[in-house]
C-alpha cells in the first residue's frame, strides 16, 4: 500500500492549518474516487472551497463596511459646507424679518425662511438615511404643533400658486391633536 496518498492528505491539512489556500493538487486525481482517501480528498477539496468563500465573504463585508463609512463621512462633511450657507440666509432672513414693516418683503423673507427650513430638512433627510445605513439613526421625539406644519406648508407652496393663479385652501380635521410627538423635523 501507497503512503504518498496519506502523505499528501497530511500536507494539504497542516495547508489548511496555517491557512494556505493555495491548493496544491497533488490529491486531484483522488477526487471523487470510492475509497476512503477519495472521500478524504474530496471532503479537503471541498473545506478549501468553504474557506476561500468564508474568507472572500468576510473581506468582501470589510470593503462594504469602509465604502459605507467613508460615504457617510463624505456626507457628514458636504451638509456641513451645505448648512454653513443656508444658516446664513436663514439669519440674514431673521433679520429682514425683525426690521422690515413691508408686508411684501416680509413675505417674501417668511418664504425665504420656511423654504430654507424645508431645505435643511432635506439635508437632515439625507444625513438620516446614511445614519440608517450605519445603523447609527436616533430617534430626537420633539412636540410639534400640526397646524404650524400646514401653515408652513401653505407658506413654502403660496408664491408658486400665485404665479400660477391657483387658491390653495386646507382645513384642519378638529379630530386630529393640536400637538404631535414625532421625529424632529
Amino acid at each position: 500500500v501507497s503512503t504518498k496518498p496519506l502523505k499528501h492528505v497530511e500536507e494539504s491539512i497542516v495547508r489548511l492549518e496555517h491557512m494556505e489556500l493555495e491548493k496544491q493538487h497533488k490529491l486531484d486525481k483522488f477526487i471523487g474516487h470510492e475509497s476512503e482517501i477519495g472521500q478524504i480528498a474530496t471532503a479537503i477539496d471541498s473545506l478549501y472551497d468553504s474557506i476561500k468563500d468564508m474568507l472572500e465573504a468576510e473581506k468582501e463585508k470589510q470593503k462594504a463596511l469602509v465604502e459605507s463609512e467613508a460615504k457617510g463621512k463624505f456626507l457628514a462633511n458636504i451638509s456641513h459646507e451645505i448648512r454653513t450657507p443656508i444658516n446664513a440666509i436663514v439669519g440674514m432672513d431673521e433679520m429682514i424679518l425683525r426690521e422690515s414693516n413691508d408686508e411684501t418683503i416680509r413675505g417674501y423673507a417668511r418664504y425665504i425662511k420656511n423654504s430654507s427650513r424645508m431645505l435643511l430638512g432635506i439635508i437632515n433627510d439625507v444625513l438620516d438615511f446614511s445614519k440608517i445605513e450605519a445603523g447609527k439613526m436616533q430617534i430626537v421625539e420633539n412636540d410639534y404643533v400640526v397646524s404650524d406644519l400646514f401653515h408652513e406648508l401653505a407658506e413654502g407652496i403660496k408664491f408658486q400658486m400665485k404665479e400660477k393663479n391657483l387658491e390653495f385652501e386646507f382645513t384642519i380635521d378638529t379630530s386630529i391633536p393640536s400637538v404631535l410627538k414625532g421625529d424632529e423635523i
